[in-house]
């Protein structure tokens, strides 16, 4: 095929470098989606945590690479990071954090803020990095919701 994809028994297979690969046995759909691909941004974005809320959606759709100061509050197996200085009783917005991916010790920082608090929660001030992406809500796979993929800590003091 002339676009770079191989075609494999009716399976057309197209993979990209940026980490995004697509199947299919419709060489018109693969090619949308060929057309519509875009890597995750490179170029980081200073943000605050309202920031986030208010333009998680846009930041989503632009796989936006940001760095947010804050406090990460971990409740139960989820987290979100709030504003600096965002205690219990404050109604802040909160931003959703996921770690799965991440490396080792980010995941550690999650693991041992979880383990401070009382009660199942925790209050650990810090800075993150990492992309913006879309989330399933644990309860409704089928409801989405943009998240920071933490990739950085920055323990804040």
């Amino acid at each position: 095929m002339a676009d770079g994809s191989k075609a494999f028994g009716g399976v057309v297979l197209a993979v990209i470098v940026g980490g995004g690969w697509f199947l299919s046995s419709n060489p018109d759909w693969l090619k949308s989606q060929l057309a519509s691909f875009k890597p995750p941004s490179t170029e980081l974005k200073t943000l605050t945590v309202r920031d986030l809320v208010l333009d998680g959606k846009t930041l989503m759709d632009d796989k936006a690479y940001v760095q947010v100061t804050g406090v990460y509050v971990a409740l139960g197996e989820s987290g979100d990071i709030y504003p600096p200085g965002h205690k219990p009783a404050d109604s802040d917005s909160g931003f959703s954090v996921i770690s799965e991916d991440a490396p080792r010790e980010v995941r550690e920082f999650f693991y041992n803020c979880k383990k401070t608090g009382q009660y199942g929660m925790a209050y650990c001030p810090v800075t993150l990095t990492g992309h913006i992406t879309e989330c399933f809500l644990k309860i409704n796979k089928a409801a989405t919701m943009p998240c920071l993929a933490a990739e950085k800590v920055v323990v804040a003091r």
